[in-house]
């Protein structure tokens, strides 16, 4: 790999690590959205707002 190659894909692995938690966080709310858990579907969007608002905090902090 180039340099440039590995440079834009280490700038691009928060992201995909947010797209894949975000999809699990989906699968885990619409399992307990089937099995009718309001409880369990407020706590799983509740990690995935914190999970979000903690790699904008990264990408800020980084970016500085």
């Amino acid at each position: 790999m180039e340099t440039e190659s590995k440079y834009k894909l280490s700038n691009l692995l928060p992201f995909i690590v947010l797209v894949v938690l975000f999809g699990i966080g989906c699968i885990v709310s619409n399992y307990y959205y089937v099995n009718n858990s309001q409880t369990g579907q407020v706590v799983t969007w509740g990690i995935i707002v914190a999970i979000v608002v903690g790699f904008l905090v990264y990408i800020r902090i980084k970016n500085k």
